[in-house]
């Protein structure tokens, strides 16, 4: 076992892994997931609204049990941050031209094959500019949340950086990662002055990549374009 907990004793360690070994873990992640839900278990005791951010982190982790997606729904929900989203005027609408350019230039810069500036509401998500992708059929992580990449950066409120997604805990059982399509992806939220996160700028891409301090700066840099039109456009 590579962790020593506090009062485990010779046969203690032993029987913790088997249990790990039954489960089909090693010791580290069956503990860390014990961990996890014990953090969730608190963390709803003590306060209830940090809870939602928090399950969220620990799925995108691959910790979390079947429990965390309502802390992701909850999130999404939001009162305040729908209401942020909903103000842009661009949820559901065409893609939007200036954002269209962003994504262009986010594609260009990061010498990926797409890019695109995605709108996550509490139930769907709507791309509001695209680079690189058929707007009649988009990828499926651009517009399911069940497969969407973009919901993880929203409820987090920060980057996801995924290098190559087959080997993600969580992403890995993506159907579009299975299918080839996707590998890599890096997303930055896209956040009003308020502090509601409301979309994302990303780019992707169906190999493996490997993202540099450089490319998030980068991406921040034309984030803050694209927040000047959906904000303040």
């Amino acid at each position: 076992m590579s962790i020593s907990l506090p009062g485990f004793d010779a046969w203690l360690t032993e029987r913790l892994e088997e249990c790990a070994g039954d489960s089909g873990e090693n010791v580290d992640f069956y503990v860390a997931r014990a961990v996890a839900a014990q953090m969730i278990s608190d963390c709803e005791r003590a306060d209830v609204a940090s809870a939602g951010p928090l399950k969220a982190r620990l799925t995108q982790s691959g910790l979390s049990g079947e429990t965390v997606s309502d802390g992701i729904s909850s999130v999404l929900a939001d009162p305040r941050r729908v209401h942020a989203l909903n103000s842009t005027g661009l949820m559901g609408a065409p893609s939007d031209p200036t954002l269209d350019r962003v994504a262009r230039t986010a594609a260009g810069a990061l010498a990926t094959p797409a890019a695109a500036v995605v709108l996550v509401g509490a139930e769907s998500q709507s791309l509001a500019g695209a680079c690189g992708v058929d707007p009649a059929s988009p990828p499926k992580h651009l517009v399911d949340l069940a497969e969407s990449f973009d919901k993880y950066v929203v409820v987090n409120e920060s980057l996801v950086r995924v290098e190559n997604a087959a080997h993600h805990p969580l992403f890995g059982k993506y159907s579009i990662v299975a299918e080839g399509r996707i590998a890599a992806y890096l997303g930055v939220p896209l956040t009003d002055d308020a502090g509601n996160t409301v979309g994302v700028l990303s780019v992707f891409d169906s190999s493996p990549r490997k993202w540099k301090n450089g490319h998030i700066q980068i991406l921040d840099d034309l984030a803050s374009v694209a927040k000047g039109r959906m904000f303040h456009g």
